[in-house]
């Protein structure tokens, strides 16, 4: 029986794997179609995917793993679930676009009420199996990834679904499945891996290594969707339930979880001679982002989390790391994936000293914001040793990370000579296939695109298409060097935005104890000149993210040279009035 469920769920899987969803699809009401609008409804087809689920889960501490056969069918019918979950806001706005009279349940409806008999709804069943990353990792993949999709429905179900996995008294349980899946010992996974043209589903390492990956971003998406009500983030890594008085995350005798190794990560980052060759390389951006958003100001636990990560002096170590200067030495034969990733991890090690030098800064305590301060302002030799960074006399550190964080893209793209395709209408084409990737910058699926122009060559039912073929070859190629360029410029942008957050905070507390006035108006009228230069070297958009910071940096310069010179001035003008007597 179980061999005939797999099957008959594989075919199934198979009929939308090779599929994609558009206006057309809808129109013709393809096979696909129809099979989504069955997945995504309260219907026998969705209820038996729910009831293999649910048996492979109910009988999971009843037997041992290996002799599991129910796990065989479950692995296509979650694969089945969470690609049609993945294809709801495409079908969901080609319906809108073609009135067609196609019924979608809301996602909530199929996720969070309760399958019978067990009571247990899907979300239960996806923490479940992201529990078991270890022993089948590719049930807890898809699952993990569906989990995302959940956490993206707008309006925000965070705190509906808080208040369900608290009534189901297992929030530790599926703690320690957070945990689990998240610990770096077990992970093998790279950067190199993470950019891999196809996910290879029967290499179980590979699997692992996406699944702590989807489940990192997962996490932190939650907490940029509702980062100061009850969200899963705070609730999978036990934060206490309010923040008290204290300011504590844990009680004393709280054991381990998903956010200790979301630290350790971090933690060995620092310590390794060279971060990217990790085993598990790929969770470093990711766990850099999420921390980053779990001590943004919008956060209620921001004040919490950076008190716990102070007593490992975790952000002092991060900026006196090696890998801080590492954008000054790298050059284009490193690639656009090292190029970017480098600059992003950069990019939130400026985030976290900026709102740690912030809130000690607020908090009265100095130590530790002049040791930043002295860390990026003072002469350097990473910057010296590297050859033309002590141009200009920019010399310290954070100055040649903002001076070096614009990667010049000298080379022109040029757009593909075209008889074939329509070029105008191939704009659009471009435009439907823009998404988002895993180092949340948004490029062109370029998989949807080969689609989609494969689709309209078929389409013309010609003999020899060739010609066709050579030119789709020449838009694909030109769709992967724009995604290039897309990624270097958002990473450039992140390094920036970085840079400018520690330049608002230097501005917004200035004048500092710790240093004298004339050396601060030195290093913001620097900072100043800085901006100006990169500003006249970059689109309209990036202007108008640095100009804010500029505009902040020169009244506080005014201020503080008022303060300066006040008595220098003074002085002048009572000795001119007493030459003119």
């Amino acid at each position: 029986m179980y061999e005939l469920e797999e099957v008959s769920l594989s075919a199934l899987l198979g009929l939308l794997k090779n599929s994609y969803v558009d206006a057309r699809a809808v129109i013709r009401r393809d096979p696909h179609v129809a099979l989504l609008a069955q997945i995504l409804n309260d219907t026998p087809v969705y209820r038996a995917i729910c009831s293999v689920l649910l048996e492979d889960v109910n009988i999971q501490d009843q037997t041992t793993r290996t002799s599991r056969r129910t796990s065989a069918p479950a692995l296509p019918a979650i694969e089945l679930l969470s690609i049609a979950i993945s294809r709801y806001a495409s079908l969901k706005a080609s319906i809108r676009s073609t009135d067609s009279d196609v019924m979608l349940a809301p996602l909530h409806t199929l996720l969070l009420s309760p399958l019978q008999p067990s009571g247990l709804n899907v979300l239960d069943i996806l923490l479940l199996y992201i529990e078991e990353a270890d022993d089948l990792p590719g049930h807890a993949l898809y699952a993990a990834r569906i989990l995302r999709e959940l956490c993206a429905v707008r309006p925000s179900l965070q705190s509906r679904m808080v208040e369900l996995l608290r009534a189901r008294r297992m929030v530790s349980r599926n703690s320690r499945g957070i945990r689990n899946v998240l610990n770096p010992a077990v992970v093998r996974y790279t950067v190199q891996d993470m950019v891999a043209l196809e996910l290879n589903e029967s290499d179980p390492i590979r699997l692992r290594g996406e699944a702590a990956l989807v489940v990192l971003e997962t996490l932190s998406d939650s907490i940029e969707t509702d980062p100061t009500g009850n969200n899963l983030c705070f609730l999978l890594f036990g934060f206490k339930t309010s923040v008290d008085e204290s300011g504590q995350l844990y009680d004393i005798d709280a054991p381990p979880t998903g956010f200790h190794q979301v630290l350790s990560i971090l933690e060995q980052f620092i310590a390794a001679p060279d971060p990217f060759q990790l085993q598990f390389s790929a969770l470093i951006e990711p766990a850099f982002r999420l921390v980053q958003r779990l001590v943004s100001m919008d956060c209620i636990y921001s004040p919490s989390v950076l008190r716990f990560i102070r007593s490992m002096n975790l952000v002092q170590q991060l900026v006196t790391s090696p890998f801080l200067s590492t954008p000054l030495s790298q050059s284009p034969s490193d690639g656009p994936t090292l190029l970017s990733v480098t600059r992003m991890i950069s990019g939130s090690i400026l985030h976290l000293a900026a709102l740690e030098v912030s809130s000690l800064l607020k908090s009265g305590h100095f130590n530790q914001p002049h040791e930043i301060y002295s860390t990026l302002l003072e002469p350097s030799d990473a910057v010296i040793n590297q050859e033309g960074t002590v141009e200009g006399g920019v010399n310290n550190l954070l100055f040649s990370l903002l001076r070096h964080s614009h990667i010049e893209l000298t080379e022109e793209i040029d757009y593909p000579r075209l008889v074939h395709f329509n070029a105008h209408k191939l704009h659009a084409v471009f435009d439907t296939c823009k998404t988002t990737t895993v180092f949340n910058i948004a490029q062109y699926d370029i998989e949807y695109l080969h689609a989609l122009l494969t689709r309209e060559i078929v389409s013309t039912q010609a003999e020899d298409t060739a010609a066709a073929n050579r030119e789709m070859e020449a838009v694909l190629t030109y769709g992967t060097d724009i995604n290039a360029q897309l990624l270097l410029r958002g990473a450039s942008e992140q390094l920036v935005s970085g840079c400018t957050a520690l330049l608002n905070v230097m501005a917004l507390f200035a004048p500092v104890p710790f240093f004298s006035i004339a050396i601060q108006l030195d290093v913001l009228t620097d900072a100043a000149f800085l901006l100006v230069e990169y500003v006249s070297g970059c689109g309209a958009d990036e202007q108008v993210a640095v100009c804010g910071t500029l505009l902040r940096l020169c009244k506080t310069i005014c201020v503080l040279a008022k303060q300066e010179y006040s008595e220098f001035f003074r002085i002048t003008f009572i000795r001119a009035l007493t030459a003119r007597q």
